[in-house]
């Protein structure tokens, strides 16, 4: 009967099975087989099974009838039953089930389809309901029968698929914490989960259309757990990724699809790195979101699809790879049309193309979208939806506000002491990390400093407020964790406070988290305060001490400061007395003038020479004018090599050009002895060869002028460094050494006139020897370039 139900006679199966008395009977009937196990073995007990598959159909997708008072009976008869003991003794035996007799049919496969079905109000009641009594023997179930999966008939997959699905469903927005025993249940399973695909994964050459099913139900139930906190953070830790990279490689579009929406909110930078094809998951992400927008029938897919992309659009590449492949029009379709729910469909479409703007090209089409910029003003004054309010300001921020307000001329003077702020701290965090936030601002606030934080960052205050925030605070404490990396409202903070060059701490907020991507460039060379791995006290000890350490560093310089001006106007005075004496008289002066500058500053540190071998990651930023006149800036990641018995200096790494985003791969070799650069575009095997035109700094000469002290970080590890002020013809640097007698290089920033040049390096993981000696053998398309 059920197969029979249309649009065209739904009004007919409604009049036939809405009916108080069918109800009542129906789930009378439900009640005493979950109590008693009565009518389990009555030959009427096929009729009831045929209706509630009649009732399933005729209520499926259709929120009017589920969520219907007459049927909540109905629905607590269903969940009476699978959550009963009669139940659970059939699932223990289901591995030895080749068909189902009616019983079996009812309980295993009917009562658990109405559950799955069920989309009402109570879903989120129900599914717990149904987690508390079952995760346990369904774990002790799947524990028993990991090891002989591969003997699993189509019944065992079946009920096993439906029951977890049931089971792990916690919601796509779940915040409560669970429990301990429901968490370490599990992570049992997870792990059972890991161990079959870890296995399946070795063989995928040799995978039959079954086992492509196993594998998609296994990756459905572990995506489901992924959407809870600290079930997402265990999944991370058990390196699933190479796993997945192995599967996406089933030639089936269901199977890549789950695996890619896994590694969505899994994979760290390092991961997307390592995929073969990155153009792929774009594509596979774009392909099912043609598929969904416009099939009401699947609104719940197209719901997670979206919050896949919100993790996935944190990481750069894919960023400019779902830009290439044209995902804009469709995101702007679901972010703009009314057929689609403002907060379960628009919103998180709005905090995607959010995200999106972090990359150039589609910023620049976003904001020639003159009619989408309308429609986000609209939003902003008349939605009543916070959330879809937010989202609007944070992309009229990044599209028409930010590079205005980032251009304002910084008019803090040098000697602005810490009174002058209206704010001593702005606290930037994620929501989900909002309790060990709240607690480090009440502990702030009683020690007296005044803190800048959004209590309701849920729904937010205007990006103009945040904007302001970071402008007025003296510092802003940025709470790291995976939440924090993929809110794109988090990334605005952080990006706004960089570019104005606040004083950045990073605050590790998760056990065990280390930031990369952006997060990760932000906060490079800065000390991390760790709370989950120091405890609140010592870690909040740690906290105000660097607070203390960089206001101590920041008087100092302005003393060293005011005492380098003194000194510059001594030395003018004395000239001008010179030449006043020369000008005076016939006799040639005896007083007489070095270049050097006489410095009496207390505690001076003396200049230094870089360790004769050593390798480093370094960080350069450049911007430029070129002879044309036009503007061109870059950002390199370079693994550095530096061997000065040998005269040679090697740099390879990627070259990001900014603001086509274009990416190149250089290797870079000098020869002091020569004098000569060869520079290697490793994607198309060129060599270029040139005359060194800026000798890399290897000693502070004496000529330096030494500026200040400060304290610099990288993560636990904390290190003094000496910053020097070096003149070298029409350029300025700044460099910053270690002051332990090391001479470990830190960070240096440069200017020159000719061509106008600006550079800022950020070195770490400094070794004092050579990693990779082959970085100075130059290549063979070098040996015959003029």
């Amino acid at each position: 009967m059920s197969d029979h139900i249309t649009e065209t006679n739904i009004n007919s199966f409604k009049q036939l099975l809405i009916h108080q008395s069918l109800i009542d009977e129906l789930t009378g009937c439900l009640i005493e087989i979950a109590t008693n196990g009565k009518y389990l073995q009555d030959v009427q007990i096929n009729a009831v099974d045929s209706t509630i598959k009649a009732i399933n159909k005729l209520s499926r997708r259709r929120l009017d009838i589920q969520n219907n008072p007459l049927f909540e009976l109905l629905l607590n008869g269903t969940v009476q039953c699978v959550c009963s003991p009669f139940f659970v003794n059939i699932f223990k035996q289901v591995t030895e089930l080749i068909e189902l007799n009616d019983t079996q049919e009812l309980l295993l496969n009917t009562c658990t389809d109405y559950i799955v079905c069920y989309e009402g109000n109570r879903r989120h009641e129900i599914f717990s309901i149904v987690r508390t009594i079952l995760l346990k023997p369904f774990t002790q179930w799947l524990q028993q029968h990991t090891s002989s999966f591969r003997q699993w008939n189509r019944i065992t997959k079946n009920s096993f698929d439906k029951l977890g699905g049931i089971i792990f469903d916690f919601g796509s927005h779940n915040e409560k914490i669970i429990g301990k025993e429901i968490y370490d249940d599990c992570c049992k399973a997870i792990d059972c989960y890991i161990v079959i695909l870890s296995t399946l994964s070795n063989n995928i050459n040799t995978i039959d259309e079954s086992t492509v099913d196993l594998i998609g139900i296994c990756m459905f139930h572990l995506y489901a757990l992924t959407l809870e906190q600290s079930l997402h953070d265990y999944i991370k830790s058990q390196q699933l990724s190479s796993i997945l990279l192995r599967l996406i490689n089933i030639d089936n579009e269901e199977t890549q699809f789950n695996a890619y929406r896994i590694l969505a909110s899994i994979m760290t930078e390092q991961d997307i790195k390592m995929l073969a094809n990155p153009s792929k998951i774009a594509n596979v992400f774009i392909t099912f979101l043609i598929d969904v927008i416009d099939n009401t029938r699947k609104i719940r897919r197209l719901r997670n699809l979206l919050h896949c992309l919100k993790s996935l659009v944190q990481h750069d590449q894919i960023k400019e790879e779902l830009t290439k492949q044209g995902i804009l029009p469709y995101l702007l379709q679901c972010a703009t049309e009314t057929k689609f729910d403002p907060i379960k469909e628009q919103q998180p479409t709005l905090e995607i193309l959010l995200a999106l703007t972090f990359h150039d090209q589609a910023a620049i089409l976003l904001k020639k979208n003159s009619q989408f910029i309308s429609h986000l003003h609209t939003l902003i004054n008349s939605s009543s939806e916070q959330g879809l309010r937010r989202a609007a300001e944070g992309l009229i921020w990044k599209l028409e506000k930010e590079e205005t307000a980032t251009d304002k001329l910084v008019t803090m003077s040098m000697t602005k002491d810490v009174r002058n702020y209206k704010y001593d701290i702005m606290l930037s965090y994620s929501h989900r990390d909002r309790d060990l936030c709240h607690r480090i601002c009440d502990r702030l606030v009683k020690d007296n400093f005044r803190v800048w934080l959004d209590r309701d960052q849920m729904h937010g205050s205007t990006m103009v407020a945040m904007a302001d925030a970071i402008e007025n605070a003296e510092f802003v404490f940025v709470c790291m964790s995976d939440a924090y990396k993929q809110s794109a409202y988090c990334q605005s903070e952080a990006q706004y406070a960089y570019e104005r060059q606040c004083y950045l701490i990073p605050i590790v907020m998760k056990q065990n988290y280390r930031p990369d991507g952006w997060l990760g460039i932000l906060v490079s060379g800065k000390v991390y305060v760790d709370f989950p791995k120091l405890g609140f006290d010592q870690a909040y000890l740690k906290l105000k001490n660097e607070i203390d350490r960089h206001r101590t560093n920041l008087n100092l310089s302005i003393r060293n400061q005011e005492q380098h001006q003194h000194e510059l106007l001594t030395i003018a005075t004395s000239e001008k007395t010179i030449e006043t004496i020369t000008n005076q008289s016939d006799e040639q002066p005896t007083t007489t003038t070095t270049n050097k500058l006489i410095r009496s500053l207390p505690n001076e540190p003396t200049p230094c020479c870089l360790p004769k071998q050593h390798s480093s990651q370094m960080t350069i930023s450049t911007g430029m004018i070129l002879s044309d006149g036009k503007p061109y800036s870059s950002h390199s990641i370079y693994n550095f090599s530096y061997d000065s018995d040998r005269g040679l200096v090697a740099l390879k790494g990627e070259v990001i050009s900014i603001p086509d985003g274009q990416k190149s791969n250089w290797w870079i070799i000098e020869n002091m002895k020569d004098g000569q650069t060869y520079t290697i575009d490793q994607d198309s095997k060129r060599c270029y060869k040139s005359i060194i035109t800026i000798k890399p700094l290897y000693c502070i000469p004496e000529t330096a002028v030494y500026q200040y002290s400060s304290t610099y970080g990288y993560g636990d590890k904390q290190i003094i460094g000496d910053t020097w002020l070096i003149r070298e013809n029409e350029a300025i640097r700044y460099f910053t050494v270690s002051s332990d007698g090391l001479c470990i290089p830190l960070n240096g920033h440069s200017y020159s006139q000719n061509p106008a040049t600006v550079n800022s390096t950020t070195i770490a993981n400094f070794v004092p020897k050579i990693l990779d000696p082959s970085a100075f053998d130059i290549p063979d398309e070098c040996k015959n370039v003029v």
